[in-house]
């Protein structure tokens, strides 16, 4: 089954692939590989970690939402080594 957001998918695997822990982007930018955001990508809750197709897209590539900000509209997304335990 294909996703919309099989885009950022592809986008954060190539980030890891040239060794990148940590990719800070732009709403717009996400926008514009996945061909739009709802108007709920304006609600932290849009980014949470859950089994929502947008999450999966980002935890398929082994990543997670760091950090929203949603005044900035910026998303911070992290690998975590598997050994780590998460921040409080």
């Amino acid at each position: 089954m294909s996703s919309k957001y099989e885009p950022l998918t592809a986008l954060l695997r190539a980030a890891a692939s040239r060794g990148q822990s940590a990719v800070d982007l732009d709403f717009d930018v996400i926008a514009s590989a996945v061909g739009g955001l709802p108007p709920s990508a304006d609600l932290r809750q849009w980014w949470a970690n859950s089994s929502h197709s947008q999450a999966l897209a980002w935890r398929a590539a082994g990543f997670h939402v760091d950090h929203v900000s949603l005044d900035r509209k910026r998303v911070r997304f992290a690998r975590r080594a598997r050994w780590q335990l998460p921040r409080p």
